[in-house]
């Protein structure tokens, strides 16, 4: 209806994605941890969710989000794009 694509838990052959936003020129790629959010950078890194989205031709964003369990809140968030050199 708005050009978004929403998907949770998509899986992939290194494990899951959280979630993925989609639009017509971007891939979102979140990943949630009650830990850092360097922690969940790193998870989208190091198992390369981001793969399957590199032949879209869309920009795509790496997105590690933190909670805090005492506040039962976003405690922290990261907005990475992807370098596609490495």
């Amino acid at each position: 209806l708005i050009g978004v694509r929403i998907n949770v838990e998509v899986h992939t052959n290194k494990g899951r994605i959280d979630a993925v936003i989609e639009t017509e020129t971007h891939v979102y790629i979140l990943e949630f941890k009650m830990s850092s959010v360097n922690q969940a950078i790193k998870q989208i890194e190091s198992k390369k969710y981001y793969e399957s989205y590199l032949l879209s031709n869309k920009n795509i964003i790496l997105v590690g989000v933190s909670f805090d369990m005492q506040d039962r809140n976003i405690n922290e968030y990261v907005i990475k794009p992807l370098d596609f050199k490495n």
